[in-house]
């Protein structure tokens, strides 16, 4: 059986809080008229698109006196594009936020680090891992330096470097990361669930997965999956995310009812929120195909993989050529 799909960080992350947890630029939110992060933690996607777009207009004219503020809208704005599946406009984004905080404020800034953290987040989906390696163990010294080992926001871009590890397959690199970084976020003040907690969980559970150790991963999934719809509710992109990787453990298993029930759940909410043309929809489509042909309705599997087929063809018209081959059989 051929092994399905891994989940977007995914993916990989996130989306929202998806691999890893994005970071919005909250001093870049002050837009008249709309709330930015709310819109974009509801997944208005199009509407924190526009107000995204407008605040970068609008502090592209103060450009020559707050380079910083240009850096952050644009951070902002790849964020959604991010979201939306959009991947080669976010990177060109990320990257201009990047060389503009480092020429104004200086290569140990925090918000270079930021920068960095959300450059890296993306390399995951797109599979640059020696960029993205480079990118989070910079991101990690110099919030170490700046804030202490034990800051939330260092655990953050350890997971990110996890991640990073995790993905290329060099596992033993990988477990103590997240155990660091799932040590900090236990212990760190505020709210026992968070989305930074809950990707932490989800990773590891992942790693575990992909080492077959299957009796501690599913625990962990299930905690990354119970705390995700506790922080956001039944349909989101997080918890999407969740079920979707939760029932590639099913899916190994060869437990196909359990599968597909996840899957099922995953694809609903990616749809709607997402649009039919997404690619995690896409992937989702896949893993459920796989499914449907590992139980011998081959019908069913194949008007799956039409449909992915038609998505990959316009992702491939939106020079989406990166992620193409995650989406062949």
């Amino acid at each position: 059986m051929k092994r399905p799909m891994i989940g977007s960080a995914a993916l990989l992350l996130v989306l929202l809080t998806g691999i890893t947890s994005c970071t919005l630029r909250p001093d870049a939110l002050n837009q008249p008229g709309a709330d930015f992060e709310s819109l974009f933690r509801q997944c208005r996607y199009e509407r924190a698109l526009d107000v995204a777009k407008e605040a970068v207009e609008a502090a592209e004219k103060k450009a020559e006196t707050d380079q910083p503020l240009v850096a952050r809208s644009l951070s902002n704005l790849a964020q959604v594009y991010k979201a939306q599946g959009k991947y080669p406009q976010a990177k060109v984004l990320f990257e201009r936020a990047l060389t503009l905080d480092s020429q104004a404020l200086g290569s140990e800034h925090l918000n270079v680090a930021s920068d960095m953290n959300n450059l890296a987040e993306l390399c995951l989906i797109t599979e640059e891992f020696e960029l993205g390696e480079m990118l989070a163990k910079r991101s990690v010294t110099i919030r170490e330096k700046a804030l202490g080992a034990q800051h939330a926001d260092v655990a953050a871009s350890l997971n990110t470097l996890a991640e990073m590890y995790r993905l290329s397959g060099r596992y033993a690199l990988a477990e103590p990361l997240y155990a660091r970084a799932l040590a900090i976020l236990e212990k760190a003040p505020g709210p026992n669930d968070r989305p930074e907690l809950a990707a932490t969980l989800h990773g590891l559970a992942m790693l575990y997965r992909d080492q077959g150790r299957h009796e501690r991963s599913e625990p962990l999934y299930k905690r990354a999956l119970a705390m995700r719809e506790k922080i956001f509710g039944p349909e989101h992109p997080a918890v999407a995310l969740s079920l979707n990787d939760f029932a590639l453990l099913y899916h190994d298993q060869r437990q196909y009812e359990l599968a597909e029930s996840l899957y099922l759940r995953s694809l609903e909410i990616r749809e709607k929120v997402l649009g039919p043309d997404h690619f995690d929809v896409a992937q989702t489509l896949r893993n459920l195909a796989y499914v449907y042909k590992a139980q011998g309705r081959s019908t069913l599997a194949e008007q799956l993989f039409t449909r992915v087929q038609t998505i990959r063809e316009k992702l491939h018209n939106q020079e989406n050529f990166d992620l193409m081959p995650f989406l062949s059989r």
